[in-house]
């Protein structure tokens, strides 16, 4: 009798896992190949588990686990399996996975630790637990899991504990409540690498959360934080502001993200800003860079921006952080400086600027520099002379003057002063005096100036107004193109009641049947009529006047229901709806009407154009007046229409720069000349939703001072 035995042996129980006799050689080697095909079955199984899991999400650890745990009973003929992990402090040990055969008991949802404490320590030492015949292998000591042993029937069990690196995370547990069966070292090893692929899962799951919490954390540290602070991965996009940089924008933290937060860098700035930001990026250098941003109000700030390059455990380059401050301020004081430094370097070394001194009483030179003598051809002598300086002051400016140096001189402190002197030989001469005066003991006692002729200056101004006011009146004339329609439109309706008024009366006076309060009533309509009628004429005549700009209170309220009146007839001609939003007291602001209304016509006209191309029935625009707390008022228009490139947006006022076939491109720059001139802003802006909304801010108009303030007395020159 041949007799061959194959068995797995644990070393110091002796447990056979399997043993196979047979007197058929060809018995014993079917059983063996069986046996053998069964071991392989057995590691493909752990093959596709450890493949699942090399590149499984965190979220799906759990249940690839779940499955796992099922596919092992099912594949050991088993009843249950179960992983537990320790908690951070160790102090619990916690079933987190289980899979039982329905109707067999599952793990307790209990603190293990608790339940079982001498299982919990052994497995936080990171021994390996196998029990082929229960209770009886279970030392005494293991009182309460010898109980739950013979309380629920359990046969067998075997548990692995598994770690990464030198940490305890847990065990994997496998249970037999059919049958007792053994554990042999092979299987154990087997089931081992198991253990160490949920373990490794785990640990890549642990560092994810770890990983959110860590950026959670970060997150909400940035949101509070006083600085704008910004990310970018290895791509050199954008991937993270916080809340005080979208705060500041104004803008959807989508609207930023990867290149987005270019469109609210000044065009000016863009270019360097690129460059230094990619140069630093590919040498992964820090970097500081200042350049200007847009903030929500569509003011440009000065930022100061320092980027630091972020590397990962294991030395990868994974992008960017940054912090921004808003440097405004201290750029303003340092240029306010500069031009300080600049103004006293030119005044020290121009021929033009004439160094003098005079007494602070009497106004008496006691020095004047030799340049004098070519400013107004008069020799240096006249100009130590007793009332030199008020003898020679243009009249129409020397009460001004006079009264302004009464008011200055006499205390300490520096004030500049332009007007008009006369030379000798007839020419007017306009001056800009720069006057420091010193004080001694609180009183008065010295002038020290500067003079400059600024003659050029001032004729270069003046030439520019004129052309301002030129340019405005050829935008104001061409805008007439829009309206020719709305004005026969407006005129034609007085029109034709006048002329069916005037028709009624003759009938009634060729019958001779009618009352005179019905003729009474039918000539007062006629009167109305042509009122309406000449308001339209002289409104469109005002509109093309060309006369000097008068800066009065405008209701800026009442100007926009004008020019939705104007429009009207284009706006229906057109198939536009146009829809009024206006904030109740708003206050009035100080500016020329007629330039107001021009601009206001010039972007209604704008965004009628936008929305040719879109379907009728979204062809809205939408007119707002609002305020804020500093009283100043904003105009919006907006439109339905296809939006403008937001590169473009800082270009659209730039003269002869368009978008519209055909067009010239002059409309939006008259536009922003005009409220510019009337120390206003205007600013474009793309909708989330389509299409372009043009604000117009305007500051308001200075409320009438109480009665009695504003009054001057009258001075003369002290003697």
């Amino acid at each position: 009798m041949i007799q061959q035995t194959i068995s797995y042996r644990e070393p110091d129980s002796g447990v056979v896992w399997a043993r196979r006799e047979s007197d058929s050689g060809d018995e014993d080697r079917s059983r063996l190949l069986d046996l053998l095909d069964e071991r392989l079955r057995f590691e493909s199984l752990l093959a596709r588990l450890s493949a699942t899991f090399i590149h499984l999400p965190a979220d799906r650890v759990d249940s690839q686990i779940e499955r796992g745990l099922q596919q092992i009973v099912e594949f050991l003929g088993i009843e249950r399996s179960g992983v537990a992990q320790f908690s951070e402090s160790g102090r619990r040990l916690t079933a987190t996975h289980d899979y039982a055969v329905p109707g067999y008991p599952r793990t307790p949802s209990a603190n293990l630790v608790d339940v079982f404490p001498w299982y919990a320590a052994k497995v936080r030492e990171g021994n390996v637990l196998r029990f082929d015949r229960l209770p009886d292998d279970m030392p005494a000591e293991a009182v309460a899991e010898r109980q739950y042993c013979v309380r629920v029937g359990m046969q067998s069990q075997l548990t692995i504990p598994f770690r990464v690196g030198d940490e305890i995370l847990g065990g994997i547990g496998f249970a037999s409540f059919h049958r007792q069966r053994d554990w042999p070292d092979e299987l154990v090893q087997s089931l081992q690498l198991l253990a160490d692929i949920f373990a490794n899962a785990q640990a890549r799951k642990r560092a994810d959360v770890a990983l959110r919490e860590s950026e959670g954390r970060f997150r909400r540290m940035t949101d509070t934080a006083p600085v704008m602070v910004w990310m970018s991965g290895p791509d050199k996009r954008c991937s993270y502001f916080n809340k005080p940089w979208l705060d500041f924008t104004g803008r959807p933290l989508h609207c930023e993200l990867g290149d987005g937060w270019c469109q609210g860098v000044h065009a000016e700035d863009l270019k360097r800003c690129l460059n230094t930001y990619v140069s630093a990026f590919d040498a992964r250098h820090e970097f500081r860079i200042e350049y200007r941003l847009r903030r929500f109000d569509g003011e440009y700030r000065w930022i100061l921006d320092s980027g630091v390059p972020r590397f990962g455990s294991d030395g990868a380059f994974e992008g960017y952080v940054g912090s921004c401050i808003d440097i405004t301020d201290r750029k303003r004081a340092e240029e306010a400086l500069r031009e300080s430094e600049a103004r006293l370097r030119f005044l020290l070394e121009s021929t033009h600027a004439i160094p003098w001194v005079a007494e602070a009483r009497s106004w008496r030179l006691t020095y004047v520099g030799p340049q004098a003598s070519n400013l107004l051809g008069y020799p240096m002598d006249a100009w130590y002379g007793e009332n030199f300086w008020l003898d020679h002051v243009h009249p129409d400016d020397r009460a001004a003057a006079l009264a302004f140096r009464l008011e200055h001189s006499h205390r300490e402190g520096d004030y500049e002063l332009d007007y008009r002197m006369l030379a000798a030989d007839g020419r007017t001469v306009w001056i800009h005096d720069i006057v420091n005066v010193v004080a001694e003991n609180g009183v008065a006692k010295w002038l020290r100036g500067f003079t400059i002729d600024v003659t050029a200056r001032r004729r270069a101004e003046e030439e520019s107004r004129v052309l301002r006011e030129q340019l405005i009146h050829v935008g104001r004339v061409s805008t007439m193109g829009v309206l020719a329609a709305s004005i026969a439109h407006e005129v034609n309706q007085p029109l034709c009641a006048i002329v069916s008024n005037a028709q009624a009366i003759q009938r009634m006076l060729g019958t001779g049947g009618f009352e005179l309060h019905e003729l009474l009533e039918a000539l007062q309509d006629i009167a109305e009529d042509s009122k309406r009628a000449s308001a339209v004429v002289a409104g469109v005549r005002g509109f093309l006047r060309k006369d000097p700009a008068q800066r009065s209170p405008v209701d800026v309220n009442a100007l926009i229901r004008e020019v939705a009146a104007l429009m009207r007839g284009e706006m229906a001609k057109r198939g536009v709806a146009v829809t009024l939003d206006l904030a109740k007291n708003l206050p009035a602001v100080l500016g020329d009407r007629v330039q107001i209304q021009q601009v206001v016509l010039n972007l209604v006209a704008n965004g009628a154009d936008a929305m040719d191309h879109v379907a009728v029935e979204k062809r809205v625009l939408v007119l707002r007046s609002t305020t804020d707390t500093r009283g100043a008022v904003t105009v919006s228009v907006r439109d339905a229409g296809s939006g403008i490139d937001p590169w473009n947006l800082d270009r659209v006022f730039d003269a002869f720069f368009t978008t519209k076939t055909g067009g010239i491109g002059m409309g939006l720059a008259i536009c922003k000349s005009i409220v510019e001139a009337h120390g206003g802003r205007i600013g474009a802006g793309c909708d989330q939703a389509g299409g372009t909304t043009f604000r117009v801010t305007l500051p308001a108009a200075p409320l009438p001072p109480p009665p009695g303030i504003g009054e001057r007395a009258e001075s003369r020159l002290p003697g």
